[in-house]
């Protein structure tokens, strides 16, 4: 299997649509297409999902020195948060990713 890394792919797409380079909702575009592509390509082929998006509530942790801290709906089945976002970017256009880091991960 031949590997294509996403700069080439992308170098690729300006140069068949004769741009220079992309601005930024095409390339959000250009990506969202990829992702559909590659999604459908692993639905059709049956494998098993990579991760799982899952909506938890979230609440403002009272206690300092945690007091701008939220915690993650008490849920026992989160194992690995790889990204934090205000709505589900899958759905919602104007998601936003947002920084965050784990404390007490027992």
């Amino acid at each position: 299997m031949r590997t294509v890394s996403y700069t080439d792919l992308k170098n690729r797409f300006t140069s068949a649509i004769g741009v220079d380079s992309l601005l930024t909702a095409e390339e959000t575009a250009f990506k969202r297409s990829l992702n559909d592509r590659v999604r459908g390509a692993w639905t059709r082929s049956k494998w098993p999902e990579l991760t799982d998006v899952v909506e938890k509530t979230v609440a403002a942790v009272a206690d300092p020195p945690f007091d701008k801290a939220v915690r993650i709906d008490n849920a026992s089945d989160l194992f690995d948060v790889f990204s934090v976002w205000n709505k589900n970017p899958f759905t919602e256009v104007s998601a936003v990713q947002r920084s965050f880091s784990l404390v007490n991960v027992n």
